[in-house]
């Protein structure tokens, strides 16, 4: 295409006339100074353009979609090219970009998917948003001095490109500009940099090391998302706040290094890091956001320091080979799911200045025996410590008012149970598919939950207040008569006891299992232990013996023998 104007190539209100020839040469021969860019739209198979000296600009999506454009030719005289000037130009596959441009447009050659070679001259002080955007074919760029930013997704899905240099000049790296460069192995990042932007290497899956000067102060969100092949970080002491999902899905990063200046780790940053290993969070961290290290499958231990005040949502989630971690004091909340599905996770110290865990926070801890809950919490989450299935011991104290919906759910290592009278209210199946639990002490008045209880079919005693069986024997609580009469029917064999007799014997209770074992007698052997048990305490409270374990059986089958 030969064109003859006086300044532009583009489009206005002013009519052209344009001539068909033979499908890749265009002349124009009109006195305006304009090309319509819907006339060329008519000309799908031109292949070449050679633009005269006389052009200055090339305008707006003038040679939009001219799928079949080889080869273009832009002459010294143009100094700037416009918006979608190129864009899915899908054929085209060099251009030599002057030395007069001084800016080339958004979305400028976006989509120009067998471009493999662009020379950007040293005029040049702006890139547009998506301006080499999908260039799939590109392989290596070279950016000049002259410019001073690289904008929003300007080279995002450039699925070829290996490498980039980066000029001393550019001050800040946009959202999304090496977004999906799929390709790219390494970046060096100029000490001119101070800002990294959202999604700025988001999905470079190739990318093994990148290096971050100290003038770096912020990384945006997501910007090293699902990096792959990532292996190594040291984030720059400048840096105040990692973004949320910085570094989340750098599947092969094994070691990071977060300087004092970090003050936030935000929401799922390193989620899904599934090689790292370990990490020592400094004390300038005030607050470990949601999904932090969620699905950090490797990581064995973790360090948190006395400055964090608040755990995240979902933060350790998944974490399956953690086995301890350490709570500050200056903790004050542990979030939703913060530790669920942790299975190796053993023990953990919960200190006094909890004054919350949410729902699910341990939930699935299957390997967790042991848990002291402190005296700043009032309240015990639904599901929170659902299916740790080890846990033998856990200490409410009388600070908790409440025991969430399936809070205990699951626990079948737990054999007893103390819910002090400062609790109120006890949810559904809090204690559901207990299956080892054998002593309930309720020291509340105002709950009793037979669905909390539902299918603990070991249970053999229930030790209550006192007050609480006087109301039930005076008729002054007919609705409490009747969740006794229900517990009957459903745990047959559970003795309620007034706690006036009924802890002595609990303990009682819990020698013997002690000496039994967990899992040494049948349930029917269990609940005739239980009667035996009673039957002795009847005969005298301070009475003691040891049974041993060979004799357990003879004695229970006497005992059936005799009820017969």
């Amino acid at each position: 295409m030969n064109v003859n104007d006086n300044n532009h190539v583009g489009h206005n209100n002013e009519s052209v006339l344009c001539l068909y020839l033979n499908n890749i040469l265009i002349n124009v021969v009109h006195y305006t100074n304009i090309i319509d860019k819907c006339t060329l739209d008519k000309y799908n198979a031109l292949t070449k353009i050679i633009i005269p000296n006389s052009v200055t600009s090339i305008e707006e999506s003038t040679f939009e979609n001219c799928r079949l454009l080889i080869d273009v030719v832009i002459p010294n005289s143009v100094t700037s090219i416009g918006n979608d000037a190129f864009r899915w130009c899908s054929s085209l596959t060099n251009v030599v970009i002057p030395n007069s441009v001084t800016s080339i447009g958004n979305d400028a050659f976006r989509g120009c998917s067998s471009l493999t070679n662009v020379v950007i001259p040293n005029s040049v002080t702006s890139i547009g948003d998506g301006a080499f955007q999908k260039c799939s074919s590109l392989t290596k760029m070279c950016l000049p001095d002259s410019v001073t930013s690289i904008e929003y997704y300007a080279f995002e899905g450039c699925s070829a490109l290996t490498e980039v240099v980066i000029p001393n000049s550019v001050t800040s790296i946009g959202d999304g500009a090496f977004e999906k460069c799929s390709s790219l192995t390494k970046v060096l990042i100029p000490n001119s940099v101070t800002s990294i932007e959202g999604n700025s290497f988001h999905g470079c899956s190739s990318l093994t090391e990148v290096v971050l000067p100290n003038s770096v102060i912020s990384i945006g969100l997501c910007a090293f998302c699902e990096c792959s092949s990532l292996t190594k970080v040291v984030i720059p002491n400048r840096v105040t706040s990692i973004g949320h999902y910085a570094f989340s899905g750098c599947s092969s990063l094994t070691k990071v290094v977060i300087p004092n200046s970090v003050t936030s780790i935000g929401e799922g940053a390193f989620k899904a890091c599934s090689s790292l290993t370990s990490i020592t969070i400094p004390n300038s961290v005030t607050s470990i956001g949601w999904d932090a290290f969620k699905g950090c499958n490797s990581l064995i231990e973790i360090t948190l320091p006395n400055s964090v005040t608040y755990i995240g949502d979902f933060a350790f989630s998944g974490c399956i080979r953690l086995t301890s971690i350490t709570i500050p004091n200056s903790v004050t909340s542990i979030g939703h799911y913060a530790f669920k599905g942790c299975i190796r996770l053993t023990s953990i110290t919960i200190p006094n200045s909890v004054t919350f865990i949410g729902g699910d926070a341990f939930c699935g801890c299957s390997a967790l025996t042991k848990v002291v809950i402190p005296n700043s919490v009032t309240s015990i989450s639904y599901y929170s410590f659902h299916g740790c299935s080890s846990l033998t011991k856990v200490v409410i104290p009388n600070s908790v008012t409440s025991i969430g919906t399936s809070a205990f759910n699951g626990c079948s290592a737990l054999t007893s149970i103390t819910i002090p009278n400062s609790v109120t209210s006890i949810g559904g199946s809090a204690f559901y598919e207990c299956a080892a639990l054998r002593t309930v002490v309720l020291r509340s008045s105002s709950v009793l939950n037979i669905e909390g209880l539902s299918q603990c079919v070991r249970l053999s005693i229930l030790v209550v207040p006192t007050d609480l069986l006087l109301l039930i024997e005076q008729g002054t609580k007919p609705e409490l008569k009747q969740t006794l009469d229900e517990i009957r029917n459903v745990l047959p064999y559970c003795r309620i006891m007034s706690d006036s007799n009924g802890s002595q014997l609990a303990v009682r209770q819990a020698e013997y299992w002690n000496v039994l074992g967990a899992q040494v007698c049948s349930e029917s052997e269990v609940q005739w232990l239980t009667v035996l048990l009673i039957m002795i305490n009847r005969c005298s409270i301070r009475w003691k013996m040891v049974i041993p374990n060979e004799m357990v059986r003879l004695i229970l089958c006497a005992v059936k023998w005799c009820d017969m």
